[in-house]
């Protein structure tokens, strides 16, 4: 029987996670609120997902992600928000990106 193969796209999980950040630090910047933030993503529906960045003719297979979702939280100032949303990002989906991709890999290279 054909199986249906999910496909993780890291780099877009990465971006709008990284965008969103950005816009909530402005947002709270805007406001005047200078305090702690707490910001958490879940993505869902993972089970025997492949790495897009690693699918295709590689010529060798790249481990699947073995659970069916991720989720990770994190306390941070709302100005490091507006400083820093792509650093916040990785820290926040490292784990995802390194079960799906390994240690080693940049997205942002």
């Amino acid at each position: 029987m054909h199986q249906e193969r999910r496909i993780i796209f890291e780099d877009v999980i990465l971006g709008c996670l990284a965008s969103l950040l950005a816009l909530a630090g402005d947002l709270y910047r805007r406001a005047g609120y200078v305090g702690a933030v707490d910001f958490g993503i879940h993505v869902g529906n993972l089970d025997n997902g492949l790495s897009f960045t690693f699918q295709g003719p590689l010529g060798w297979d790249p481990p699947f992600f073995t659970r069916d979702d991720f989720r990770n939280t994190q306390r941070v100032t709302a100005s490091e928000l507006a400083e820093r949303p792509r650093e916040l990002a990785m820290e926040l989906t490292r784990h995802l990106t390194e079960a799906t991709m390994g240690r080693e890999f940049d997205l942002w290279a």
